[in-house]
């Protein structure tokens, strides 16, 4: 045992690193991954006089600029094709697939075209501040899990069902519903109302942009016009404290000639270069990763006209998209910069230069994403089974004695490595997410990855309802990343 975190093998002797983890209020429950870049820039002055930082927003631009339609709704399918004319990318938040499979994998696809992406709205749509905590835990988690496994990408945006996070006649629903969006692993709201002095939340753990609304049903392009012109061109300084992301909403309710009022819109706010047109997975990555990064000066390995600096930077998995860092170096000029011993091009902007940096190639978020769900009957290892998703590759996850153990198997025909698990937690139990990892996973082979519970929260308010036990598992498979969620819903 190490840190709270028990694993069991055949194949122990190859089982290296153990770690657990474990974040309570206001440090960030659920932090990234991180791992270090050597970035060495030459320079034509004194080194001294070089200061480098990191962009608010990606290549340097002055916003970025998304789009947020709600609900499983056929008219989505024409909102990114009206999009997708002028070059706009958006986010579309979606509740369950329903009974007829009219908004399931395929409509997702189709919505993910032209750069869009899939956001978080709940499983079935409801007030969440009338729910007992455990149902607000496995509305907004099973849904991500479960749209996961749609699209084979990562969720990491919400948006609430009718926009309620918060009750005056139910104080308690605010932390609970914040907990909840923390420890389910999204890290951006599209309510700004939501992130804004938000106490359960850690500095920087919850990114949000500004909503503009050209009209759900009608369209009015005059009332647009005046709300976009707050913050970019009346109080840009006062909004950017908060967020330098603008995005369009609410719903895609237009019909007949308001489409038309709509391109019109559409066109105004189309083409401009100084900004980045993006999805909201886009910006909540950025951004994130933007917060998390960390620049430190090697002063021993520089000279007098090159600095060597190490980058410090979340995981793309974690992220959710694998956004390039846009660092600005100014003080002097830049001759030539690289990343891993590998070339940077270099763009001059006013008195900054310019430095995209991407991610190290050997990292991604996860190329396919699958779901296992145990019965809540299930009271032994033996009830492992497979996913549809990874043939083969077979899980289970139990909960006795004060402790939730997960049982991994890998496939008969190829190792697992770079195992890293995430155990989210019932909000019923603080901390509420602990972390596991192990190197290596031999085809064929078992592990058992256990975790102490802590002891139940002393408010009834946070142990009423259901418990959702999800153990989320990123993972190299035949020399692909992926992630495997193995979750059991308990009454």
């Amino acid at each position: 045992m190490q840190n709270g975190c028990l694993i069991s093998s055949s194949a122990a002797a190859l089982l290296l690193g153990l770690t657990a983890a474990a974040a309570e209020p206001p440090a960030p429950v659920d932090p990234p991954r991180r791992y270090e870049q050597i970035l060495e820039i030459d320079l034509e002055g004194d080194t001294a006089a070089l200061d480098l930082s990191i962009a608010p927003v990606y290549d340097a631009r002055e916003w970025a600029f998304s789009a947020r339609w709600d609900d499983c709704n056929l008219n989505s399918l024409t909102m990114r094709e009206h999009m997708a004319r002028v070059g706009l990318k958006g986010t579309f938040y979606l509740t369950q697939n329903d009974k007829a499979d009219r908004f399931g994998p395929a409509f997702c696809r189709q919505l993910m075209q032209d750069g869009c992406s899939i956001g978080g709205h709940s499983m079935t749509h409801p007030r969440l501040t009338e729910l007992s905590a455990g149902q607000i835990w496995w509305e907004l988690c099973a849904n991500r899990i479960n749209r996961e496994d749609d699209t084979d990408t990562t969720l990491n945006s919400l948006a609430f069902p009718y926009g309620l996070f918060r009750d005056d006649a139910r104080p308690e629903a605010f932390p609970i519903i914040t907990e909840a969006v923390r420890r389910a692993g999204y890290h951006h709201c599209v309510y700004a109302t939501f992130v804004r002095d938000n106490p359960h939340l850690a500095p920087g753990e919850c990114s949000t942009s500004w909503q503009v609304v050209p009209g759900d049903r009608v369209v009015d392009a005059e009332a647009f016009a005046a709300q976009l012109a707050k913050p970019v061109e009346r109080w840009p300084e006062s909004y950017r404290k908060l967020s330098h992301g603008l995005h369009l909403g609410v719903h895609p309710w237009q019909q007949g000639e308001e489409w038309a009022k709509l391109d019109a819109v559409f066109q105004t706010i189309a083409g401009r270069p100084e900004w980045w047109y993006c999805s909201l997975t886009e910006w909540a990555a950025y951004a994130r990763q933007a917060a998390t990064a960390r620049l430190q000066i090697d002063t021993a390995s520089s000279t007098a006209t090159r600095r060597r600096v190490v980058i410090t930077r979340a995981h793309p998995g974690d992220l959710g998209d694998a956004v390039p860092l846009t660092c600005l170096a100014r003080g002097t000029a830049v001759r030539a910069a690289r990343l891993d011993g590998q070339p940077i091009d270099l763009r001059r902007q006013g008195d900054a230069t310019i430095l995209n940096l991407p991610h190290r190639p050997s990292l991604s978020p996860p190329r396919r994403v699958g779901h296992i769900e145990i019965p809540a009957e299930a009271d032994t290892a033996d009830a492992r089974r497979d996913g549809a998703d990874f043939p083969g590759l077979r899980a289970t996850i139990l909960t006795e004695a004060g402790r939730l153990t997960l049982t991994l198997e890998a496939p008969a025909t190829a190792d697992l490595s770079d195992i890293h698990v995430r155990f989210r937690l019932p909000l019923a139990f603080q901390p509420g997410v602990v972390t596991c990892t192990a190197t290596a996973l031999p085809a064929g082979q078992a592990i058992a990855l256990t975790a102490d519970l802590p002891a139940p929260h002393p408010d009834p308010a946070w142990t009423a309802g259901p418990r959702y036990w999800v153990a989320e598992i990123n993972a190299t498979l035949a020399q692909e990343p992926i992630r495997l969620f193995v979750t059991r819903l308990q009454p």
